[in-house]
């Protein structure tokens, strides 16, 4: 399912890959620029029409100057020696249990709020200083629009008087 924000790119068995939306040959280093700006992409082959994003990702770790060392060793020779069905099973297990264990500390950390005095006490002091320099900040811009105000009004009268004094000036 494709949505209507997706960047679609296409990779020529030459190797290059064309960016269908810019309509411009990019590189991998632009595909992970994109995935860092949080882009939804896909690459797909150009001769097959098949979705080769997975594919491209992994390129791009493994061609990157940290990637080498962001995967253990051990994790790929396991990856390789496990079945695909093994490994796609047991990866799913793992996401879903870190899906499950963020949601749990999501849960406690708004029942802590939810229950703990201090931190409702901590969350209004913050929210009163906060307020406190919003009205500090609006007096400090009403004082200086009160100066301004002023100054224009020093500044005209002090026109009309070089004014005056021009005239006095040419009829002598």
């Amino acid at each position: 399912m494709e949505e209507k924000n997706s960047i679609i790119i296409k990779k020529y068995p030459n190797r290059r890959l064309y960016d269908t939306n810019s309509s411009r040959y990019i590189n991998l280093e632009d595909v992970a620029s994109m995935v860092r700006e949080e882009k939804d992409i896909k690459v797909i082959d150009s001769t097959t029409g098949n979705d080769i994003t997975k594919d491209i990702m992994l390129q791009i770790i493994s061609e990157s100057p940290y990637g080498k060392d962001i995967i253990p060793l051990g994790l790929l020779k396991n990856i390789i020696a496990l079945s695909s069905n093994t490994f796609k099973h047991f990866m799913d297990r793992v996401i879903e249990n870190q899906t499950d264990f963020a949601e749990k500390i999501q849960k406690f950390l708004w029942y802590g709020i939810e229950t703990n005095p201090i931190v409702g006490m901590w969350l209004e002091t913050m929210k009163k200083i906060k307020d406190k320099e919003s009205e500090s900040i609006e007096t400090i811009i009403k004082e200086k629009e009160e100066e301004i105000k002023k100054l224009k009004e020093e500044i005209v009268a002090l026109q009309q008087a070089l004014q005056k004094q021009r005239e006095s000036n040419q009829q002598v």
